[in-house]
């Protein structure tokens, strides 16, 4: 399962606009996911959130949210109505600015038995996976929902959250900032990204999927060769297609030749992964 990012693909992509926020549709397709993998009793999950520039701006299950106010974010509040903030917009609005508050966190209860899934979760991220993308990987591994495979994300999980943006008068150039700090679930405050329980990293001058060829040996049981060959390769009848790096496989490959007709020697990926595919 690859989710887009956590926002609403009609929007403006304006920070400023609620409805760019406005997560409905992606929630529909989230749960109308979860009732197809219970119906097929899909026993593997693969979350891949690598590469994902995240999104949505609630922050309900952090352990912790602290605000500050300034008249920049009472402008920004002083007109949203929304019933499930309104002692936010309370407190920022009453408090000097500069005061710091934590914010009440809304309990959350789990969803509806038919939508949990009870089978083994895997989360994929990488360097990339950024904003509320790190922040859903920091929750699966802090109530211990999944395990997370890749690299640790750039983005911290506990930081400077919810930006506001505004234009300098001179300049009108624009400046954005965060009006509040979450604090992950299990309530470490140390700025840093999400730490795999399984650090794989991905070689970015090859075209390899290394993440991904070892949460599917993790799943299988077997090395990434055996798992294509038997899985998709043979059901297929692809009898020629194969990810093995040894002689047998080199005899078949098609000789190289650099631009003088000399033979260039043979050369093999040594990480199993879709760009071993020959």
């Amino acid at each position: 399962m690859r989710p887009g990012e956590f926002l609403n693909a009609d929007g403006n992509r304006d920070l400023q606009d609620q409805n760019t926020f406005d997560n409905s549709e992606f929630c529909q397709f989230i749960d109308s996911a979860f009732l197809e993998f219970n119906k097929k009793r899909t026993e593997n999950l693969i979350l891949d959130l690598r590469d994902n520039m995240g999104g949505d701006n609630s922050f309900s299950i952090s352990s912790r949210f602290s605000m500050k106010t300034s008249q920049m974010t009472k402008s920004f509040w002083k007109d949203l109505d929304v019933p499930e903030h309104q002692d936010i917009k309370e407190q920022i609005m009453s408090l000097k600015n500069g005061s710091y508050f934590d914010a009440d966190i809304t309990h959350t209860d789990p969803h509806a038995e038919s939508k949990r899934f009870k089978g083994k979760v895997y989360v994929l991220i990488n360097r990339s996976s950024y904003s509320n993308a790190a922040m859903v990987a920091g929750i699966i591994q802090d109530y211990k929902f999944g395990e997370i495979i890749g690299e640790e994300t750039s983005d911290e999980v506990s930081s400077y959250v919810a930006m506001h943006v505004f234009k300098l008068p001179n300049t009108r150039s624009s400046v954005s900032y965060p009006k509040g700090f979450a604090v992950r679930p299990n309530g470490d405050t140390i700025p840093r990204g999400v730490v795999p329980n399984h650090i794989v990293y991905n070689d970015l001058n090859t075209d390899k999927d290394e993440i991904l060829g070892k949460v599917i040996a993790e799943i299988s049981g077997k090395s990434f060769n055996d798992y294509m060959t038997e899985e998709i390769f043979g059901p297929l009848g692809m009898i020629q297609t194969t990810i093995d790096t040894s002689s047998k496989t080199k005899n078949k490959l098609a000789k190289r030749y650099d631009i003088k007709g000399n033979l260039i020697p043979f050369s093999f990926a040594d990480t199993p992964g879709a760009g071993n595919v020959s």
